[in-house]
């Protein structure tokens, strides 16, 4: 497992975590549309705030954290239990001794 600052070239990985989620989650109301959504992660990746994980298939988690507050995490389908939203986490940790949600 690595965990890097995300690039503009991660979007559309980023993208496909978020919306499996979304799909996935019929209570989640739709609040943006699938360009917003691109909109919102190119914004906050040209701003250093979000950074992925990746395991040996790719990128399988991201965060979006402005220092210690924590404005959303999301692991692939696929890679759930298997740590990588607590190593995302306790990265953020490190970096600021603790966290807070948005």
């Amino acid at each position: 497992m690595s965990i890097a600052r995300a690039r503009l070239w991660h979007l559309p990985h980023l993208a496909r975590i978020l919306w499996a989620f979304t799909r996935a989650t019929p209570w989640l109301p739709q609040v943006r549309s699938p360009r917003d959504d691109l909109r919102a992660l190119a914004w906050v990746t040209r701003r250093g705030w979000v950074r992925v994980l990746r395991d040996g298939s790719g990128i399988a988690a991201f965060i979006v954290r402005d220092g210690s507050r924590v404005h959303a995490l999301y692991v692939a389908p696929a890679r759930r239990g298997q740590g990588h939203g607590g190593a995302l986490l306790a990265e953020g940790k490190a970096d600021t001794g603790a966290l807070d949600l948005w």
